[in-house]
Order: C-alpha cells, then sequence, then structure tokens
C-alpha cells in the first residue's frame, strides 16, 4: 500500500532535475564537493517512476547510516514532494536513469550541506566518525613512517590505533581491531635482527635491523630497541639492568658495555621495544585476544649476545688494597671489614690474594701507594670502606656505611679498569655495634662486586 501511494505521489510531481543525456562520472566515482556531504542512491524498477522511488529510498537509508539513525519517517515523504530536505540542506542534484528490457536501473546524486548535516548526527554516530577520524590519522602515519624505512615507528602508530579501535564498533573494516592486531604482528615479525658485530670475550656488540621483506631488504632506522643485561646492585647481589637505544641511519644499534656495574659474564637480550603501558591498556580493553600475539611477536624477534669477558687475575700477580675508616676518618680498630670481606671470598671459593692494609679516602692515591711499595704487582684491587653516618632512633644506634671497589692494571694507560660504588646501614645496641654491623654488611656487598670481575 505504501508503494502505490509513493508511486501515485510521483505521478503528481514531475522531477525538476535535469536528466543526463551521457553515463555521469558520479555514478562510478563519488565526487568531492566542497562543503558538502555527497550520496549516490541506486535503485530498480520495472518503469522510471519505480525504479526512482528505489533510489530515493536507497539515498535515505544512505543518509540514515551516516546520521547513526533511522530518519525515513522524517524525511523521506518530504524527498520525494520536494526533491530536498530542507533541514539538512540536502538536494537533488542529478538523476540518471539506465533502460534495458529486464527493467530501469535509476541514479540519484543527492548533495546536502556539510554544516546542517553533520549536526544532525547523533551522539553516537559523531563518536563513531571521531573513532575513524583518529584511527585514519594514525594509520597515514603509520603508512607514512613505513615507506621511510621506520616499521617500528608504523607499529607504534598502529598500536595507538588498534586502542582507540577497541572504544567501539567503525564502518570501515580496515579499521577492525583484529585487522589491525594482525598488521602490528605481521610488521613486527618482518623485523630481522641480527647481532653483526661480537666477540664472547667482549661485551661490546653491533646489532643490525632489516626488514625481511623486500627486494632489497632495507634497514630500520629509528627503532627503539630494548636491551637487557645482569648487572650488580649496591647491596652486592645480581639484579636486571635495561636500557632504551635508537637504531641509527645504517639501521644499527651499538652497545658498549660502558655501564661498569654489568655482569662479567652474562648475556645481552636485545628486542623491540614498544611501550609496555601501551601494550597493558590493549590487554585491559580488548584481553589477551589482542595482547598475547604482539607480547609473543616481540618475545619471538628478540636475539641475545652471550659473552666472558676473562680477567685471569693470578694470585701472585694481584694485590688487595683494603682501607677501612671510622666515622672520623681513621683506620678502624675492630677490622671487621677485612675479615668479613675475606671470609666472604673464601666462602665462594676464591683464591685469596695478598693484600696491604692502607689509610686514605682516595682510591688513586691507594693505587699509586701500593704500587710503590709494590712494584712487581701487575693488578691492584682497592677496596675502600669507611662509616658515612651515625644516628640514634627507638632505642637503637644506626651507622651507615659507603664504599667503593677499584680494579687498577698497571700496564694499562687508562689505568683505572672500573670501579663500583655501594652503600649499607647497619644497627645495635651501642654505636660501636652498629659501626660493627654497617662495615661488615659494606664489606660483603664490596666483595661481591669482586666476584663480577674476577
Amino acid at each position: 500500500m505504501i508503494l502505490v501511494v509513493l508511486l501515485f505521489l510521483l505521478s503528481l510531481f514531475s522531477c525538476s532535475t535535469e536528466l543526463s543525456t551521457g553515463i555521469p562520472s558520479w555514478i562510478s566515482s563519488t565526487p568531492r564537493i566542497k562543503d558538502g556531504v555527497v550520496h549516490v542512491a541506486h535503485g530498480e524498477g520495472e518503469s522510471r517512476d519505480e525504479a526512482y522511488l528505489s533510489a530515493i529510498e536507497d539515498g535515505i537509508g544512505k543518509i540514515g547510516r551516516d546520521l547513526g539513525e533511522e530518519v525515513e519517517s522524517l524525511y523521506l515523504r518530504e524527498l520525494i514532494n520536494r526533491e530536498s530536505i530542507r533541514e539538512l540542506g540536502t538536494k537533488i542534484e542529478g538523476v540518471y536513469y539506465d533502460e534495458s528490457p529486464d527493467g530501469v536501473d535509476a541514479y540519484i546524486l543527492l548533495v546536502s550541506s556539510e554544516k546542517p548535516f553533520l549536526s544532525s548526527l547523533s551522539p553516537t554516530y559523531q563518536m563513531l566518525l571521531d573513532r575513524e577520524r583518529r584511527i585514519g590519522a594514525l594509520v597515514g602515519q603509520a603508512a607514512e613512517a613505513y615507506q621511510n624505512n621506520r616499521d617500528a615507528e608504523a607499529a607504534t602508530h598502529l598500536l595507538d590505533a588498534l586502542l582507540i579501535s577497541l572504544e567501539g564498533p567503525t564502518n570501515n573494516p580496515q579499521y577492525d581491531p583484529v585487522a589491525l592486531r594482525d598488521s602490528i604482528v605481521a610488521m613486527i615479525g618482518d623485523i630481522d635482527m641480527e647481532i653483526r658485530k661480537e666477540s664472547f670475550s667482549s661485551i661490546e656488540s653491533t646489532l643490525r635491523l632489516k626488514r625481511r621483506r623486500g627486494l632489497f631488504h632495507p634497514r630500520i632506522v629509528d627503532a627503539l630497541v630494548s636491551t637487557s643485561y645482569q648487572m650488580i646492585a649496591t647491596d652486592g647481589n645480581m639484579i636486571e639492568g635495561s636500557a632504551i637505544a635508537r637504531s641509527d641511519k645504517r639501521g644499527e644499534v651499538r652497545f658498549g658495555g660502558s655501564n661498569p656495574y654489568i655482569d662479567r659474564n652474562g648475556e645481552i637480550s636485545f628486542s623491540i621495544y614498544m611501550d609496555p603501558e601501551l601494550l597493558d591498556r590493549i590487554e585491559r580493553s580488548g584481553g589477551d585476544e589482542f595482547s598475547s600475539p604482539i607480547r609473543n611477536v616481540l618475545s619471538r624477534s628478540s636475539v641475545s649476545h652471550i659473552y666472558s669477558v676473562s680477567n685471569t687475575f693470578d694470585p701472585y700477580d694481584t694485590l688487595l688494597v683494603f682501607s677501612e675508616s671510622d666515622i672520623n676518618g681513621m683506620e678502624s680498630s675492630g677490622g671487621w671489614g677485612l675479615k668479613s670481606y675475606l671470609g666472604y671470598l673464601s666462602s665462594s671459593s676464591v683464591d685469596l690474594f695478598d693484600y696491604i692494609i692502607l689509610g686514605g679516602e682516595d682510591d688513586e692515591d691507594l693505587f699509586y701507594d701500593a704500587q710503590r711499595r709494590y712494584p712487581d704487582k701487575r693488578y691492584f684491587i682497592v677496596v675502600r670502606i669507611g662509616i658515612a653516618g651515625e644516628a640514634s632512633q627507638a632505642g637503637l644506634e644506626y651507622s651507615r656505611a659507603e664504599g667503593a671497589v677499584s680494579l687498577f692494571d698497571s700496564e694499562r694507560e687508562d689505568e683505572r679498569v672500573l670501579q663500583y660504588e655501594a652503600f649499607s646501614v647497619g644497627d645495635g645496641s651501642d654505636r660501636a655495634e652498629a659501626e660493627r654491623s654497617a662495615l661488615e654488611t659494606i664489606s660483603r656487598i664490596a666483595a661481591g662486586m669482586t666476584l663480577g670481575f674476577i
């Protein structure tokens, strides 16, 4: 019945739009019109009137989808009667019929004024369009980065786009969360990391990044790379250290091992760095389905450099120089630090060195003094510890000890090889007990640091 009524209305109101005599270009390619929103509608029927009505309904449906709500009951009759929708600034700017023995195809070009049209968008649809706009901008940035061989940066832009796509639906299938996730996984998986220069006896290494695919396998530049390694903490224990480096214009990252606290025998791992907080947010928004594949491909892409820096210390060629002082900078009378230090080394099955006790607060002065006394020695392990502060609280005495362990090689131009620094706090019922506790603790820490390079 509705179709009959609409056909009757069509017979009362003639279409004033001039018909095209040739096939207009807007049928195959939707035109861009400044300050306008364009829809191309299509309908079929046994006659021109039926095809035209079908195209009008198609156009109203497309307008409704873009507005995010059903508008047929609001605007269909007005569009048929007036060939326009006043509230949206919509007009029929073109009509084309394609007639054949099988029937008629009608095409209608609808152009709406941008400002009133956009002001009619539903809040939900406005949010959808905003998501698509933000995702589209990030996808564009990712494409530009990829074209310039900044693959890791491109993957980061797609991660940001994925997080937005998890906020709600979009109309573009390329912006679907699964599609974006798969693109990220493929892009990261296509990054080949290879250690080009390495020596088992050296911490130094050079990592090269390139794209697996492509005729020339381009080098990947400006990629953030995470390096992880074992290092000695101020308490003498081994902890995991890390650093972030960026690949240069040759797609390379150089790791020099300049951190003196790095374990002398260990492994350095390299992996593509992605903001862990961003991955956590993706997991909170989309669950393991989206975060796990990305974490897994990052884990699979890592490479490692195993090394062992051998410092062969002949006990007969090495001298331990030990300096232990009280709060006044004077030599500590108890010798608790030296006993604790040597006991720790002995319990670790380390051959003990000859040692000398000297007073002083400067490592180099201690080294030169010991070298003058023992010119036949090559290596000098200088351990300097002392009480740096004292306090009383809640019926207990507290002492703070500070210390440093330095290795000197008298045959090197730069004689200081490395240096570690540490501190400790001890407590006791009286000041002497607190000092003893602090000195014993700092000495065990110093012994642990010594084990890191002998």
